[in-house]
């Protein structure tokens, strides 16, 4: 992906949005903090951490990552070669409606511009983009089931630290230090362990964590606005 899209300006307006923004499942989440499914005693804490981490991570990509509806214009389009959706994955089948200055260019699909779907850009190679842009699709990931591994991986890292620095929290509240001869363990309470990721604070978990999340994230960034 591109850091920036110089040229153009995106408006962006969903349409139908996808019913979740939950990066893995809560039968995921059980399994990575080793937690029998038939133990349903944590489902309302476990799902308050699945719903606050995705947010979090989206928030950190600038996107949503659901399967949604939008319709999107691209403004000032001068000689690019590529244009990128804001919201992609983007199947050709999946475009309802593709104008380039009021002219439908769908028919072009193949000759006179082609889709790049994973990466969410159209390519034009004979002659570059110029002009209003105007698209009517759908994009995104069919979530929680076709979360990207690694996404969902790094979500479910996050997901495991807040799970832990709860835990501890409820069971150790005002504790910040045991200590047993020459052994010390240091508990950090939820809200006093964050990561700065790009300029602005993580939610509870190290440093290390958000760091390594932040390195995944990066790739599925919407830069542009």
């Amino acid at each position: 992906m591109p850091s920036s899209q110089s040229k153009s300006a995106h408006v962006f307006n969903p349409i139908t949005l996808w019913p979740t923004q939950d990066l893995i499942t809560l039968a995921d989440l059980k399994m990575i903090l080793q937690i029998p499914t038939t133990d349903t005693s944590k489902d309302g804490e476990l799902n308050l951490i699945i719903d606050n981490v995705s947010a979090t991570i989206a928030m950190m990509a600038n996107r949503s990552f659901g399967y949604d509806e939008v319709q999107e214009t691209i403004y000032n389009n001068v000689d690019e070669d590529r244009i990128y959706f804001s919201q992609w994955p983007v199947k050709f089948t999946d475009i309802q409606a593709l104008t380039l200055d009021g002219v439908d260019i769908l028919p072009g699909h193949g000759t006179d511009w082609v889709l790049e779907e994973n990466k969410g850009f159209m390519f034009r190679p004979l002659t570059p983009w110029n002009g209003t842009v105007f698209a009517h699709y759908t994009g995104g990931y069919k979530l929680p089931q076709e979360a990207p591994h690694d996404l969902a991986r790094a979500a479910g890292a996050a997901m495991r630290e807040d799970y832990y620095i709860f835990v501890r929290g409820a069971v150790l509240s005002g504790v910040r230090m045991i200590a047993h001869k020459g052994a010390r363990v240091q508990y950090y309470p939820p809200g006093q362990v964050g990561a700065t990721v790009s300029g602005s604070l993580g939610p509870a978990g190290t440093s290390a964590t958000w760091n390594a999340i932040w390195a995944i994230v990066y790739k599925y960034v919407r830069w542009w606005v």
